[in-house]
C-alpha cells in the first residue's frame, strides 16, 4: 500500500508548476525593478545637464513667463499641462506636456499621442532640453516591471497574475524551507562552504529567499494594488473603510476670465509654503473641456514626522490662485494614508535609503528565484535520467 503524501509533498509540487510557470515573467519584471528602485539617483546622473541649472541663484521669473518658454519647445499641438518640482535652489523647473493615444497598439510606445518634459532654467527662463519619456530608458526601467513594454491593460494584468502566483510561491515555499528540527533550522539559515556550485545554489535559493521572505510578500502586496481593484477595495475594508474613496470630488467653480500670470505664481508659492520640509510638488493645468475646466490642481507630498507618506491636494482657481478646494493628510482616513503611502511603501522610500537598500536587495532575491530554482529542477531532473552504475567488486591481485 503506498504511503500517503504529506503537506510538504503538495507544496512542492505547487511551487515547483508555479515557478516553472512565472518563472520568466518574474525575472523580466523583477530585474529592472531593483535598479529602478535608484530612480532619482539615476536621472540627476544620467540628465545631470538639465536637471542642474547652470548658475543658481536671483529672483524665479513668472511661471506663465517659463510656462510660455516650456510651449515654445515642442509642438504647437502638445499642450503643456502640468510643473513637477523638487526642492533645492540648483533644481530646474520640469514642464510636461501629456496626452494619451486614443487607438493604442500592444506595446507601451503605443499608449501616448505624446509625453515630454521641458526642463527650463527658472532664473533665466532658457529650456535646457526635454525628454521624450516614453524612450526615457529610466522611465521605462518601470514601464518593463509593471507591464513588460506591453499596453498597460495588457501588460500588468500579465505581471498582476503572476505576482499573485509568486504570492503562493513564496507561501508553499516556506512549508518546503521549513525545518524539522534545530540542527535542520542552522542549516536552512546559512550558507554551507566549500560545496559544488549545485549545493551552492540549492542554498542560495532557500537561505536567500527565507531571508527576502517578508519583504517579498510585502511587495507583491503592495504591488498588486495597482493591477487589481478588488484587491486595493480588499485593503481598504481591511482597514476599517467600506469603499475606495473618491479623490478630489468637489463642486466645480463658477466661470471666470483668462489665467494670467499672478494666479500662476500664487498657486505655486501657496504649494510651497504650506509645509517648508515639501519633498515635491506637482501643478496640472485644468483639461480643455474637463469637469473643473477653472481651476489649477497642486499636489505637494513633505515629510512631517510620522510613518505615513504625508500629502495634501489643492485646488485653485486660474483667474485669482485661490483656494477652491483642499484635502489635506491631517483629515484623510487610515485607508487614505495607507493608499497614499502604498508607493513609497512599494519601492523603499518610506525611511530613507536604509529601506531602499532593504528593498532593492529582496528584489534582486526574488530576480534571481526563478534562476536558482530552475536550476535545481533541472539537476534533479538529469540524475533521473543519468543511468545508475553498480559497483564492481576489486578483484584480488595473488602474488
Amino acid at each position: 500500500m503506498a504511503k500517503p503524501r504529506g503537506l510538504k509533498y503538495w507544496a512542492g509540487r505547487l511551487h515547483l508548476w508555479l515557478g516553472l510557470a512565472i518563472g520568466a515573467v518574474a525575472l523580466l519584471s523583477y530585474l529592472p525593478a531593483a535598479l529602478y528602485t535608484w530612480e532619482p539617483e539615476l536621472t540627476d546622473w544620467y540628465y545631470r545637464d538639465l536637471v542642474f541649472v547652470p548658475k543658481a541663484g536671483g529672483p524665479v521669473r513668472p511661471v506663465a513667463e517659463l510656462l510660455a518658454a516650456a510651449q515654445a519647445a515642442v509642438p504647437a499641438t502638445h499642450r503643456v499641462n502640468g510643473l513637477e518640482l523638487t526642492p533645492g535652489p540648483d533644481r530646474a523647473y520640469i514642464f510636461q506636456t501629456y496626452q494619451d493615444n486614443p487607438k493604442p497598439g500592444w506595446t507601451a510606445f503605443s499608449q501616448y499621442a505624446h509625453w515630454e518634459q521641458i526642463y527650463v532654467d527658472p532664473y533665466t527662463g532658457r529650456v535646457l532640453g526635454v525628454v521624450d519619456v516614453p524612450r526615457n530608458w529610466i522611465e521605462n526601467l518601470r514601464v518593463m516591471h509593471q507591464q513588460l513594454l506591453l499596453r498597460y491593460d495588457v501588460g500588468h494584468i500579465i505581471v498582476g497574475t503572476a505576482t499573485l502566483a509568486l504570492l503562493a510561491a513564496v507561501l508553499t515555499g516556506l512549508v518546503l524551507w521549513w525545518p524539522r528540527n534545530r540542527a535542520a533550522l542552522r542549516q536552512r539559515l546559512t550558507l554551507k562552504r566549500g560545496v559544488r556550485w549545485r549545493r551552492r545554489n540549492y542554498d542560495l535559493h532557500n537561505v536567500g529567499g527565507f531571508y527576502a521572505y517578508a519583504v517579498i510578500l510585502l511587495l507583491a502586496a503592495s504591488g498588486l494594488v495597482w493591477s487589481f481593484a478588488w484587491w486595493e477595495t480588499g485593503v481598504f475594508r481591511l482597514l476599517g473603510q467600506a469603499t475606495k474613496p473618491g479623490y478630489g470630488a468637489h463642486a466645480a467653480a463658477p466661470p471666470r476670465p483668462r489665467t494670467t500670470a499672478a494666479p500662476l505664481d500664487r498657486a505655486l508659492h501657496h504649494l510651497q509654503t504650506r509645509h517648508p520640509a515639501w519633498t515635491s510638488m506637482y501643478l496640472s493645468w485644468p483639461e480643455p473641456g474637463g469637469n473643473n475646466p477653472h481651476e489649477l490642481e497642486g499636489y505637494v507630498d513633505y515629510d512631517g514626522g510620522t510613518a505615513w507618506n504625508e500629502s495634501d491636494t489643492y485646488f485653485y482657481h486660474t483667474a485669482t490662485g485661490a483656494v477652491t478646494y483642499a484635502e489635506q493628510f491631517t483629515g484623510k482616513s487610515t485607508g487614505e494614508k495607507w493608499r497614499n503611502s502604498n508607493y513609497p511603501i512599494h519601492i523603499g522610500t518610506l525611511f530613507g535609503w536604509p529601506t531602499r537598500v532593504l528593498v532593492c536587495l529582496a528584489t534582486l532575491v526574488c530576480a534571481s528565484l526563478p534562476v536558482t530554482g530552475f536550476l535545481i529542477w533541472w539537476g534533479r531532473q538529469l540524475k533521473k535520467t543519468q543511468p545508475r552504475q553498480l559497483a564492481v567488486p576489486a578483484i584480488p591481485v595473488v602474488s
